[in-house]
Parts: C-alpha cells; sequence; structure tokens
C-alpha cells in the first residue's frame, strides 16, 4: 500500500492528510543538505529531453502515472475512512501533480516570488480545500525548507488545541 512507503523509523503518520502532506514535502521542500532547486533541474532536463526522444517520453510517461497513481491511492485511502470529501481521485492527482510541476518550474529557475516554502504552503492550501479538511502542517513552511524544522505531529497538535488534519 502507499501506507508503507511513508513509514518513517521511529514513527508512522496514521491518517491519509498526514501522508499525503509527507508527499508534498518531500516534492516541495529540499533536504538540509541540498539546494532547492538542484534536483528539478534534472526534471526540467529529462522533460526538454521527452519532447525530442521516444525512449525517454517513455520513462517520463511511466514515472507520471506512478506518481499519479500514488496521489490517487491516498485520496482513495483517505476517503474510505472519510477524511476526504468525494473527489474525483484521478481527476485530483492529475490537478495537483500539474500545479506542482508549475512550482518545480519556478523552484528550478530560482524565481523570487515562489520559494520551496511558498510552494509547499500553497499546495497544501489546495490540497485541504480540494479534499475537505482542516490542514495542520506537519511542517513549517519557509525557505529553508526542512532544515531544523521537523514533524509537529498530529497528536502534538490536538494537544495544543488546533483539531487533526482529518478534521472537515
Amino acid at each position: 500500500t502507499v501506507r508503507a512507503s511513508f513509514e518513517v523509523p521511529g514513527s508512522s503518520i496514521d491518517s491519509a492528510a498526514g501522508r499525503l502532506e509527507e508527499l508534498v514535502a518531500m516534492t516541495c521542500l529540499p533536504e538540509a543538505d541540498s539546494e532547492p532547486n538542484e534536483s528539478w533541474l534534472v526534471w526540467l532536463d529529462l522533460w526538454a529531453q521527452a519532447g525530442r526522444h521516444p525512449e525517454v517520453a517513455s520513462v517520463r510517461r511511466k514515472f507520471d502515472e506512478r506518481w499519479r497513481e500514488t496521489i490517487s491511492l491516498l485520496v482513495v485511502e483517505g476517503q474510505e475512512v472519510g477524511e476526504f470529501g468525494p473527489v474525483d481521485p484521478a481527476d485530483f492527482a492529475v490537478t495537483m501533480s500539474a500545479l506542482l510541476d508549475g512550482f518545480a518550474i519556478q523552484i528550478a529557475l530560482a524565481d523570487p516570488s515562489v520559494d520551496s516554502g511558498r510552494a509547499f504552503e500553497l499546495t497544501m492550501r489546495f490540497v485541504a480545500r480540494e479534499l475537505g479538511f482542516t490542514w495542520v502542517p506537519r511542517y513549517r513552511a519557509d525557505a529553508l525548507g526542512r532544515a531544523g524544522n521537523g514533524p509537529v505531529g498530529e497528536r502534538a497538535a490536538r494537544e495544543q488545541g488546533n483539531g487533526s488534519s482529518a478534521e472537515r
């Protein structure tokens, strides 16, 4: 299942909303030891080559299919347990994927208006609005990305009186 791919040593993410947020964080926020645009430059190269070479296009298509399937499965999982409202999982996955790809270009080109933290926060606002849940951030989105900003956790958020990320 998708859930298995989001297990963190020593802890787990108990909600589909939390696993979806982790997916967005892994996409938008840089690791502590990397620049935000480095990995996106590789994707820009892949996309450019895919337009010119059928064998690269096939690889890109498989990556995108797998990515959208992962997102769709998370949406279905959240719907099955009542975390998410009624949306078409495939349509949502295509839209979210396109949104992240658009932000990827801005991050890769170091657009001063769209840093990785802003891309993360705007994507999560979109996700929560479309899926019908209240987003309680597990990560603080800022220009530094993940550096020094670990997960808040749903239990900690509830204990602080902020509610659950799955709350409608």
